[in-house]
């Protein structure tokens, strides 16, 4: 068992089998990785504020909690999607307490500076959802997820074809080298010139 799903079970949040804690905090949506290899925890929040001035002291504003927190790593603000990565500890607790400490630091800069939940593509605040989209979380709205989950389908039939080409040129390349074969086996036995099986292979070719 991971220590995200152990944090999980400890606090009552959601724990989703892709490895990933869920859920509304504050009113705003997060979502929580565990990328166990990297010995990291990746905390998502998706959000803008009414006053894009406010948008300038965000990210500053994690710097210095990344400053103060020894166990944060990384943090970073792209657009409205807001990212904070943290040690994992081996102690259940602790990593508990940590996430909850980025939980209430983040949402309380959130709230106070009247940031709002939105779509991480589109900024549609309505009809919003987490999920994850070929390995990687975000937030969308409903126009957004179903355009996502149709061009990944495009995209898995593309792959698809491009491997029944591939199957097909396998094929017609064997056919080809028999066909060339038997030729030359013929020529061989007919006792026929070279040029003449020189013709014929252009014209097969071709």
């Amino acid at each position: 068992m991971g220590q995200l799903s152990k944090v999980a079970k400890a606090t009552g949040m959601v724990y989703d089998k892709a490895g990933v804690i869920y859920g509304t905090y504050r009113q705003f949506s997060f979502c929580v990785e565990e990328t166990a290899n990297a010995g990291l925890f990746s905390v998502h929040f998706w959000a803008v504020p009414a006053d894009q001035q406010n948008a300038q002291g965000l990210y500053p504003y994690l710097e210095q909690m990344k400053q103060i927190r020894k166990f944060v790593r990384h943090v970073a603000v792209d657009g409205n999607h807001i990212l904070v990565q943290m040690r994992i500890y081996s102690g259940t607790e602790k990593n508990r307490q940590n996430i909850e400490d980025v939980l209430n630091t983040v949402t309380g800069y959130l709230g106070q500076n009247s940031y709002t939940n939105v779509c991480n593509r589109c900024g549609k605040t309505e009809d919003l959802s987490l999920c994850q989209i070929n390995g990687a979380s975000m937030q969308l709205c409903g126009d957004c997820y179903h355009g996502a989950v149709n061009a990944l389908s495009a995209e898995e039939q593309k792959a698809k074809l491009r491997k029944g080409n591939l199957v097909t040129g396998i094929v017609g390349a064997l056919i080809g080298a028999l066909i060339g074969g038997v030729l030359w086996v013929l020529v061989g036995q007919l006792g026929y010139i070279a040029g003449i099986v020189g013709l014929i292979l252009a014209v097969l070719s071709l």
